[in-house]
């Protein structure tokens, strides 16, 4: 696979699964992981993904602290399996662009209880992470070890 379709690989597979599990840092360097519900800003590019989250959780403390965060996607029977790498920034969902905020609000309706759309989402911070690399793997894709692309 070339890097065009690696990188058209990696946002079809987040487009389409678009609940992923998000690793941080916590205070003593232990990794911390969840799912999470994400969306890209560009459905064609893997350069930021976006989540939300309640301003007191232990993620937002721990991004805080570290800024480093892995994602992984997977499709249901593991046969494609995308792993991202980047810097979290967090960001009041105001600062967000409409699309955007359309697209996380109904992606993580199913997954976040009481998630609400109109003057109640300032309740919410919204977790960008800037990915540095990507990595492909799976059977589906014939590759045993994984493809990575610097970003």
């Amino acid at each position: 696979m070339d890097e065009r379709q690696v990188l058209a690989a990696v946002c079809q597979l987040i487009e389409s699964e678009f609940v992923g599990v998000l690793a941080t840092v916590d205070q003593q360097g232990a990794p911390y992981t969840r799912l999470m519900g994400a969306v890209l800003e560009e459905a064609d590019q893997p350069h930021r993904l976006y989540s939300l989250s309640g301003h007191d959780t232990h993620k937002i403390e721990q991004i805080r602290h570290c800024s480093k965060v892995c994602w992984l996607f997977h499709s249901p029977d593991h046969g494609k399996v995308v792993q991202l790498l980047g810097q979290a920034a967090l960001h009041a969902t105001s600062q967000l662009p409409e699309s955007v905020w359309d697209k996380l609000s109904d992606s993580t309706q199913p997954y976040a209880k009481n998630t609400v759309r109109d003057d109640a989402h300032y309740a919410f911070d919204v977790i960008e992470s800037r990915i540095e690399q990507v990595a492909l793997l799976g059977r589906d894709f014939d590759l045993v070890t994984p493809r990575v692309i610097e970003l």
